[in-house]
């Protein structure tokens, strides 16, 4: 099983190579065939970045497959609030 991916990144600050960063990810939903992630990277209480993911899982041709059993249930405690 394969991954194919989405990344809407919208970048408000600079930030450097030596600077302390935290990303924090959340896992919004699995619909099908795809998880979608909402992402924020601060360094300290200024934010840098937020991005918004969709991944699909694929097979190797390519197409479309629902994730193998059990890893949604293995996600689900990193959820948001549905």
């Amino acid at each position: 099983m394969r991954s194919s991916s989405y990344f809407d990144i919208a970048f408000t600050r600079a930030a450097r190579i030596d600077d302390a960063l935290v990303v924090r990810t959340t896992y919004d939903a699995v619909r099908g065939p795809r998880l979608f992630v909402s992402q924020t990277i601060t360094r300290g209480e200024e934010l840098i970045a937020t991005a918004a993911v969709e991944a699909a899982c694929i097979d190797l041709a390519g197409r479309a497959k629902r994730p193998p059993p059990g890893m949604a249930d293995r996600l689900r405690p990193y959820f948001a609030a549905e």
